[in-house]
């Protein structure tokens, strides 16, 4: 069977839709992050079952979907049912988007997850949603366990997942925040040079020697 696991966690799923975990955005969390006037100059996204959608066009951030197809409808995000919202992010400078993590906090308490998927990407998640809380769902339904897991990651998303399997490797690109996170977990080379395949091959060839990024 070929499960499918979302970047954030959120849910896992088989190839045929069959849902085994889904958490959604509480609500009201929801409906105050879309309504609140934010203190920020970052976009705001929101997605559901149905797609993403923002309020204004920002074709640089289509760059990433290239390959894909993947992306955003443009309509008034504040018009979208609170009760059908998976995640929300928000995309802008980084030290703009530390503020508004703040304001965040402030707003929403202990009520939603809150991680920066990417430098310039912070994501309002539900809480406890993370890719190691998913991916304990997945191993348990495969009769396995974390330690028998493997896990390549390169931001702050990636960190409840990097630290609870067997064997944890960040990536040469990873945020700065990610490696002091986890100190004590390998660092391998950049994702642009196909670091995960190099050490996918050099594990399975020779699993007893010293791996080298080089």
């Amino acid at each position: 069977m070929l499960i499918l696991l979302p970047v954030t966690g959120r849910g896992v799923h088989s190839l045929e839709g069959d849902v085994l975990h889904r958490q959604d955005l509480d609500p009201q969390v929801a409906d105050t992050v879309m309504h609140h006037a934010w203190d920020t100059r970052a976009s705001m996204h929101v997605f559901n079952d149905n797609g993403w959608f923002t309020g204004q066009e920002i074709p640089a951030l289509l760059q990433a979907h290239v390959y894909s197809g993947f992306r955003y409808q443009v309509i008034d995000v504040k018009s979208i049912p609170a009760h059908q919202v998976t995640k929300i992010c928000f995309c802008g400078d980084h030290e703009d988007l530390i503020r508004l993590r703040i304001q965040l906090n402030e707003a929403l308490e202990e009520r939603a997850h809150l991680c920066f998927s990417a430098v310039d990407c912070l994501e309002v998640l539900p809480l406890g949603c993370n890719k190691g809380s998913a991916l304990a769902v997945l191993s348990g339904h495969l009769g396995l366990s974390l330690a028998d897991c493997m896990a390549f990651g390169d931001a702050m998303n990636d960190r409840e997942m990097l630290g609870s399997v067997g064997r944890g490797l960040i990536m040469g690109n990873a945020m700065p925040q990610l490696i002091a996170a986890l100190p004590h977990l390998s660092v391998i080379g950049h994702c642009g040079n196909q670091a995960v395949a190099h050490f996918l091959t050099h594990w399975l060839d020779n699993p007893h020697l010293p791996y080298s990024p080089e």
